[in-house]
């Protein structure tokens, strides 16, 4: 006979009733950031990158909002607001 582990939450609900399911532990994650001095030579290179890495972030946003509002609905998509620069 295998033993069940189990462990009540205690909560604010959202609608009424009960639950019963796997929890999810959210644990905030902040990457380490590392200062680099760039050489003068160095800016337009780092520059290009970042701007691309901000080009590939937008396009991603566009692709998970219109994905959710496929799948969800508008209600649901709104909540991914994607700003036009």
């Amino acid at each position: 006979m295998s033993r069940r582990l189990e462990k009540v939450c205690r909560g604010m609900p959202v609608s009424p009733g009960f639950v019963q399911g796997v929890a999810q532990v959210y644990r905030p994650y902040a990457p380490a950031a590392e200062e680099k001095v760039l050489e003068p030579a160095q800016v337009a290179d780092e520059l290009k990158r970042f701007r691309q890495a901000l080009h590939a972030a937008e396009r991603e946003l566009h692709t998970l909002h219109a994905q959710v509002k496929r799948d969800l609905g508008p209600d649901f998509a709104d909540f991914i607001e994607v700003q036009p620069r």
